[in-house]
């Protein structure tokens, strides 16, 4: 399958853009396992992974690989900020 560049795009709902996005037929994947920050553990530096969601310390987001898109730019465009609003 083919990879390419991608896009890790805020949304002010992680659950809701995915949905959103699928029910129009593109399939992105949910930011929160990507996420990392500084953590402690056991007193040395250590990175963790966040949860992502709300009332969170981090932004929620999805990760979007462009890697198959090959048309349609701005009907996917569109898709993507009406899923961020979602």
């Amino acid at each position: 399958m083919p990879d390419g560049i991608n896009l890790w795009m805020p949304v002010a709902d992680e659950r809701a853009a995915i949905v959103t996005l699928a029910a129009s037929g593109l399939r992105v994947a949910a930011g929160a396992p990507f996420q990392a920050h500084a953590g402690v553990a056991g007193g040395d530096s250590a990175l963790r992974v966040a949860g992502g969601r709300a009332g969170s310390e981090h932004p929620q987001a999805i990760r979007v690989t462009a890697g198959l898109v090959r048309s349609n730019f701005d009907e996917v465009a569109e898709l993507l900020a009406a899923a961020a609003r979602a």
